[in-house]
C-alpha cells in the first residue's frame, strides 16, 4: 500500500489555472493559520507558510510552489513584519527573508523531482504488473491445456491404475492452476495469496469431482492468512492429497460423511489439519504417490506431518513454521 503522501500525487498534470489557484488556496490556509499564532510566534511567521509551498509542489508543479513561495513572502512582510501594511524590509530582517525565498525554491524543485520521479515509478509499476497479469493468465491457461489433454488420455484409458494415476495429475495441475488465479486476484496484496479463499475454492473443486453421488461435505475453516505463492501451492498441494485420499479410502460403498479442512494461526506456525468421519485412510507413512508428495512437500515448507489419534475416521496434521510462509 503506498504511503499516504505518495497517493496524493496526481497521475496527470493539471492547467496551470488550477494548480496556481490551489497553490494560492494553500497560501491563504496557512495564512489563516499564521494570524491564529501570530502572537506565539514571535514575528517569525515563514515556517508555517512551508506547507503550502510543500504541497503546491508536490500536486502541482515547481511553478506552483514559486508562486506559493512569493506570495507567502509577500504575506509575511506586509502582515507580520515591522513595519506593518508595508513591503518595506528592515535591515535585521533582509536575511530572514532572502533565506525564505531560497529555502522554498529549493523545496519546490526539489519536490517537482520527487513528485515526477514518484510518477514515473507508479507508471513503472503498472506496466510491470500488466505484464505479470499476462504472464499469469498464459502459464493459467498452459496447465488448463495440460490438465485436459491428461482428462483426454484418463478418459481413453481401459487400465483402472493408469486411468487413476492420470486423473490424480489432473487434479495436482488444477491445484497450480487455481494457485495462478488466486495470485492474480491479489495484486492489492503484492503478490501474496489469501490461503482461506484459496483453499475454500480447492476444496469445492474436489468435492464437485470426488463425490459422484456419494453425500459427502467438505468443509474449510480457515482464517484470512496471506501466504507467499509458492507455499499457497505446497499447501494446496498437501490439502488436495489428503481430501482425495479421504474420498478413496474413508467412505467405501457408497457411504456419506464430512472431510474437514482446518487451518489455525499459531503464533510460531500453520497448523493444517485434513479430517474425516469415515472408516479411516491409510497412515501418511505409506508407500504412495500420493503419502510420499505429503511428507516431500511438508519438508520442503521446514515443516511436519503426523497422524492423530480420533475415535472415528481420519485425522492428518501438518505444522509448517510461520516464518517460512510469511504469513500475514
Amino acid at each position: 500500500m503506498d504511503h499516504p503522501i505518495v497517493s496524493l500525487v496526481p497521475e496527470k498534470r493539471y492547467p496551470m489555472i488550477v494548480s496556481y489557484g490551489a497553490a494560492l488556496l494553500f497560501v491563504g490556509v496557512a495564512f489563516v493559520v499564521v494570524l491564529t499564532w501570530q502572537r506565539e510566534l514571535q514575528r517569525y511567521p515563514f515556517p508555517l507558510f512551508m506547507p503550502a509551498i510543500f504541497f503546491a509542489a508536490l500536486l502541482f508543479d515547481r511553478g506552483a510552489g514559486v508562486l506559493a513561495t512569493f506570495v507567502s513572502a509577500a504575506l509575511a512582510i506586509y502582515f507580520f513584519l515591522q513595519p506593518l501594511h508595508s513591503f518595506a524590509i528592515a535591515e535585521t530582517d533582509t536575511a530572514g527573508v532572502a533565506a525564505f525565498l531560497l529555502v522554498g525554491v529549493v523545496i519546490s524543485a526539489i519536490t517537482d523531482r520527487l513528485r515526477r520521479t514518484l510518477q514515473e515509478l507508479r507508471r513503472s509499476n503498472a506496466e510491470k504488473s500488466l505484464m505479470l497479469e499476462e504472464a499469469g493468465h498464459r502459464i493459467r491457461n498452459d496447465l488448463m491445456m495440460v490438465s485436459s489433454v491428461l482428462s483426454l488420455q484418463a478418459r481413453g484409458e481401459t487400465d483402472p491404475s493408469v486411468r487413476a494415476a492420470l486423473e490424480s495429475a489432473v487434479a495436482r495441475v488444477a491445484v497450480i492452476a487455481n494457485a495462478q488465479d488466486r495470485i492474480r486476484a491479489s495484486s492489492n496484496r503484492q503478490g501474496m495469496v489469501d490461503l482461506s479463499e484459496y483453499l475454500h475454492a480447492l476444496c469445492g473443486q474436489l468435492g464437485d469431482m470426488l463425490r459422484d453421488i456419494r453425500p459427502i461435505a467438505v468443509r474449510v475453516h480457515a482464517p484470512s492468512v496471506t501466504v507467499q505463492p509458492a507455499h499457497a501451492v505446497h499447501i494446496g498441494l498437501m490439502v488436495n492429497e489428503l481430501v482425495t485420499n479421504a474420498f478413496k479410502y474413508a467412505f467405501p460403498a457408497g457411504q456419506g460423511g464430512t472431510v474437514l479442512v482446518d487451518v489455525v494461526r499459531r503464533s510460531d506456525c500453520l497448523d493444517v489439519t485434513v479430517r474425516d468421519d469415515g472408516v479411516g485412510c491409510p497412515d501418511v507413512s505409506g508407500g504412495g504417490t500420493g503419502s510420499r508428495l505429503v511428507r516431500l512437500l511438508a519438508a520442503n515448507l521446514g515443516g511436519t506431518i503426523e497422524r492423530i489419534s480420533v475415535d472415528r475416521g481420519c485425522c492428518m496434521h501438518v505444522a509448517i513454521p510461520i516464518g517460512r510462509t510469511e504469513a500475514a
